[in-house]
């Protein structure tokens, strides 16, 4: 799984430098996602690796409703990495830090992106 998040960070990296509009994967790489996902046993990789697809698999481009999904998988990923300290349900999220700081971090993103 590790392999499979660097190569596809590495990729998103260099998307975002170049300006490009959508995360170039290899046939490879999108054909290993079932693979590794059925390995990944970290709280909050399926979610993570969810997120990572949804910005490759876009024929119609990063819209603001896949970018909407996008970011809804990486919450969940925070959500479900730090539930076991936190508890499940709505106060249990407003009382996790972390999650609290993902909010706050696509709040910022998204407030940036807009005033550009």
């Amino acid at each position: 799984m590790r392999d499979y998040i660097g190569v596809s960070m590495r990729a998103a990296h260099e998307c975002v430098r170049s300006g490009a509009e959508e995360l170039a994967l290899s046939d490879e790489t999108l054909d290993s996602w079932n693979d590794v996902d059925d390995q990944a046993d970290e709280p909050g990789a399926t979610h993570f690796m969810s997120a990572i697809l949804g910005c490759a698999d876009v024929p119609e481009g990063l819209s603001g409703e896949v970018l909407y999904g996008v970011l809804g998988f990486c919450y969940e990923a925070v959500r479900e990495r730090f539930e076991e300290q936190f508890g499940v349900g709505l106060g249990a999220e407003l009382s996790s830090p972390q999650c609290s700081e993902a909010i706050e971090f696509q709040k910022s993103r998204i407030a940036h992106f807009l005033a550009e």
